[in-house]
């Protein structure tokens, strides 16, 4: 039987079949991340990956690497065919090899949950990359992508440049560490904002935000990622999380000023959570801010684990898959599936859910004592067109990043109708 030989070229081609997989669940990266048209921007896509890769893996949370090393798959495949003058090529070959090789082996054992799997080859993939690196000056070595946040196909390589299309300044880009739940640190948006009244039920509320940079500078439009068509969403709840709303804000021609409104549903104090992605670190960030002087505060009434709630005709069932069964809890610290099914008063299946801010389904999480929340989208990426319609089941990446009880808010649109269906869900230690 004749030997069938495979180039560096062909192994990482195959390499990117394999491991894009599991970088297909709404990942909100600039399409040129997954084609490189440079080797300045194929190293760049490779070192922020990996810098990302060491993040993950600080917070253990080895599960999410195999989403950063697939975005590696394209740029090393670049390097591979692209010859380095005054370098054996050869040699290159063997390198690249070795690379893809790593990458191979970290989203195995990344999809297997294998933490000091990950830990271990890891190790070699940056010993790899330090040879690989060997013949490259450090101008391509460590350059930086600069980008159109409204057209991301524009990137060049030189800071202070602006878009060749709308003449927009171009932002340096950045490439999340998770594409499913992020870390609160230190924010680097600063936001105020005024409301035209006290919450009151049925009473429409208008309000003005303002936002500044860590410098004092007005925050605007064009320095925040547009994330499922807005720049701004706002998360909307009273203090006893009876009352949820997702909504965004406007900008205004006043820079840095943003407007909302809302129709507060109960008589109490409210919470708003500004959230955003600045294009400076390419990071979700949740402001939070108080709204309301009422002294009193509405308990919150006993709760345990809810994974199916009727509301507006319609059944909402939660279900977490664990092996052969389902489990009514999720785990702290660990990456998770969530499957939402909606079914008719009829007890049929709904088929009919249409896109709302580009997804089938947002869900919002707020832990009980309202420090933490986050969001997620299904499966699958953003749906672009108005005309598709999803259901009865969604799938969302879950990460819960510590113990307690979490309220969910599921919102879902059908019949031009959004409907928001509450659910309770325990995580565990």
């Amino acid at each position: 039987m004749p030997m069938i030989h495979f180039s560096a070229t062909h192994f990482v081609s195959a390499l990117l079949i394999l491991c894009y997989s599991s970088a297909q669940a709404d990942v909100p990266v600039p399409p040129r991340v997954l084609n490189p048209t440079s080797i300045e921007e194929a190293w760049n896509v490779i070192r922020l990956a990996t810098a990302n890769v060491d993040q993950l893996l600080r917070e253990g949370r080895a599960s999410e690497v195999s989403d950063q090393v697939a975005l590696c798959s394209p740029a090393l495949r670049l390097i591979a065919r692209t010859p380095t003058p005054h370098f054996d090529q050869t040699r290159r070959d063997d390198q690249t090899m070795r690379a893809a090789r790593s990458i191979n082996l970290m989203a195995r054992d990344s999809m297997a949950g294998n933490q000091a799997g990950v830990e271990a080859v890891f190790i070699e993939w940056k010993k790899c990359l330090q040879e690989l690196a060997v013949g490259f000056n450090a101008k391509v070595l460590n350059g930086e992508v600069f980008y159109c946040v409204d057209r991301p196909e524009v990137a060049v390589m030189e800071d202070g440049s602006v878009c060749s299309v709308c003449q927009r300044r171009l932002h340096p880009r950045r490439i999340p560490y998770s594409f499913v739940y992020v870390e609160p640190g230190a924010h680097s948006v600063k936001v105020t904002a005024n409301v035209s009244k006290e919450m009151v039920s049925g009473q429409k509320v208008e309000g003005k935000l303002t936002m500044r940079n860590l410098k004092g500078e007005p925050i605007k439009k064009d320095d925040l990622m547009v994330t499922h068509s807005k720049e701004v969403h706002l998360i909307i709840a009273d203090s006893g999380l009876q009352d949820y709303q997702l909504t965004h804000a406007s900008p205004t021609e006043t820079a840095g000023d943003f407007t909302f409104s809302f129709t507060p549903m109960v008589s109490a104090n409210y919470r708003l959570w500004v959230a955003v992605v600045p294009c400076a670190t390419g990071l979700q960030e949740y402001v939070r801010i108080d709204l309301g002087s009422s002294k009193s505060e509405t308990p919150l009434p006993a709760s345990e684990p809810s994974m199916v709630t009727n509301v507006d005709g319609y059944q909402f069932q939660l279900t977490i898959p664990k092996g052969s069964r389902f489990v009514s809890s999720g785990k702290a610290g660990e990456m998770q599936m969530i499957r939402l099914r909606v079914i008719d008063a009829q007890g049929q299946p709904v088929t009919v859910l249409e896109p709302f801010l580009n997804a089938f389904a947002h869900v919002t999480g707020i832990y009980e004592d309202q420090t933490t929340v986050f969001q997620l989208h299904p499966m699958g990426g953003d749906i672009i067109s108005d005309q598709l319609r999803g259901g009865p089941d969604l799938s969302f990446k879950f990460y819960a990043p510590r113990a307690g009880t979490v309220r969910l808010f599921s919102t879902v649109r059908v019949g031009g109708k959004s409907i928001t269906a509450p659910f309770v869900l325990r995580i565990d230690p």
